[in-house]
């Protein structure tokens, strides 16, 4: 029996073919694709939204010192990171290892460490509870007091005051270097330069006896969240990580302009102390750095604070030590910085 040929399909049922087998099938693919690509903005929307709404009220992991003086301004002067980064945990370990051992061989008493990587505020510190007098680190706010100072009164650095009375300089210092004559006239800048790169006592009292008003110089400490000083106090004490603030806010031109800020670093970056945190590091790395001396020869306090420019992953390092020798305590110091110098990877 011969088979019947199957009639030809007509146009319209070839159409119907497609419509079934083609595009309904793409259509539904392409509805898919559009319902899932809304969804995905209106999630990312929210996400944007979220985040937002995180960054005006403060994300939860940072915390923000502001200046609260001004009524339609607050200005922002440090911001930290409220937990430790798990990437400087070998250094952390590293630095404890260094003082555990300076602690068994009675080389230190004890010792706090605050790291602070400059390019994304990741830091690290070792025993921050412990506090110390940071001696003559608090040089640094009254550097920042004067030049503060002369942003309101152009021309302030270039006055001169007589050194005409004789001043007693300290005898329990075992760092001391200066070079005022007594019967001459120093320029502002003269002295703030002597206190800083030499630590010079004496200069640093001529500035204190012309500080005009002592509670801007408590300003300062307030504006970055620490308790001022008592006038003629030797018993300040602060832990690392609130000394290291000073340094920020100069690093940052978060208190000062750019022209004092950077003239300030300057300075450190010529202090004329080397045997602690600069003695072992690379004669070509400018580092901004200053120590003090506090307490008695019997058991002084002796730190050091600075910022180590090491290229892109520049960092500032504040070590203070309890012991019973300011030399040894400064050798512990050198050790643990030039430990840290080769742990940040540049």
């Amino acid at each position: 029996m011969k088979a019947r040929n199957k009639p030809e399909p007509t146009l319209d049922q070839k159409f119907k073919h497609i419509l079934i087998r083609v595009i309904i099938p793409f259509n539904i693919v392409l509805i898919g694709v559009i319902i899932w690509q809304f969804n995905s903005l209106v999630n990312a929307r929210k996400e944007i939204t979220s985040i937002s709404s995180k960054d005006n009220s403060g994300p939860e992991n940072l915390r923000l010192i502001r200046c609260n003086d001004y009524s339609l301004t607050k200005p922002l002067r440090v911001v930290d990171i409220e937990k430790e980064s798990p990437l400087l945990w070998n250094l952390k370990e590293t630095v404890a290892s260094i003082i555990d051992s300076k602690k068994k061989s009675g080389e230190i008493i004890n010792a706090s460490v605050y790291f602070k990587k400059m390019n994304d505020g990741s830091w690290c510190s070792v025993n921050d509870q412990e506090k110390y007098r940071p001696g003559s680190i608090n040089k640094i706010p009254i550097l920042i007091y004067y030049l503060k100072l002369a942003e309101k009164e152009p021309g302030l650095l270039n006055v001169s005051w007589p050194y005409n009375q004789p001043i007693d300089n300290p005898k329990n210092e075992t760092y001391r270097k200066g070079s005022l004559v007594l019967g001459q006239s120093y320029k502002v800048k003269d002295l703030l330069r002597e206190m800083i790169v030499n630590s010079d006592n004496i200069a640093t009292t001529l500035l204190l006896v012309h500080l005009k008003d002592y509670s801007k110089f408590e300003e300062i400490f307030r504006e970055l969240g620490l308790t001022p000083p008592e006038p003629h106090s030797f018993d300040y004490a602060i832990s690392a990580s609130e000394c290291s603030r000073f340094l920020r806010v100069l690093y940052n031109s978060s208190y000062l302009s750019e022209e004092h800020s950077q003239f300030a670093l300057e300075m450190l970056t010529n202090c004329s102390f080397i045997d602690g945190m600069v003695k072992n590091l690379p004669k070509n790395i400018k580092v901004a750095h200053k120590f003090g001396e506090a307490g008695n020869t019997e058991q002084p306090e002796f730190s050091e604070t600075g910022i180590v420019y090491k290229g892109s992953n520049t960092y500032l390092l504040t070590i203070m030590t309890h012991g019973n020798n300011a030399k040894e305590q400064a050798e512990t110091i050198s050790e643990i910085s030039k430990a840290v110098f080769d742990e940040v990877k540049e």
